[in-house]
């Protein structure tokens, strides 16, 4: 088999693997072994869109938190466009805002898992409790997200209730 070959059939096995196929299926189909499969794909750095799994819920948590990303990046380039400020400059601000909202989430997520204080531990006998880094960093980061809102002129904008909602 010349290089040629074995690139076409490597295209074909992932494409192949992003469709969803599982290795046994392409071992069978191009009979080339698992292994070399998944060799390939670590290699190549293949992904698949969405990997069903048992236990998996389809509109699980991951993609909600997505809705909510792809909401507020909608709402934040309406309100830029509607500032006439549609330059490439301020869309790239959007996305930095966007980092720092999942930055964010993944330091409250922190703070939920340790708490407020974190064990630490110097050597055998020698242990305490310490702040978690992660609380000092989530001002900062709500504080730098203000700033860079009020600095694009942005506003939040209010959820229109409809009539099932009840505002508390």
């Amino acid at each position: 088999m010349d290089d040629n070959e074995e690139l076409e059939i490597r295209r074909d096995v992932q494409n192949d693997y992003v469709l969803g196929m599982t290795y046994k299926e392409m071992s069978a189909k191009y009979n080339i072994p698992e292994n070399t499969l998944k060799s390939w794909r670590k290699r190549g750095g293949w992904t698949r869109n969405c990997t069903p799994k048992k236990g998996c819920v389809k509109n699980g948590l991951q993609e909600s938190g997505n809705n909510l990303k792809n909401s507020i990046r909608k709402d934040l380039l309406r309100q830029i466009k509607e500032n006439n400020m549609t330059e490439e400059y301020f869309k790239d601000l959007v996305e930095d805002y966007l980092k720092m909202w999942d930055i964010k989430n993944e330091l409250i997520e922190d703070v939920k898992t340790r708490g407020v204080q974190v064990k630490y531990k110097n050597g055998q006998n020698q242990w305490g409790y310490k702040k978690n880094d992660s609380v000092s960093e989530l001002i900062k980061y709500n504080a730098q997200m203000l700033s860079l809102l009020d600095k694009l002129g942005i506003k939040a904008t209010p959820k229109v209730l409809g009539d099932d909602d009840i505002e508390l």
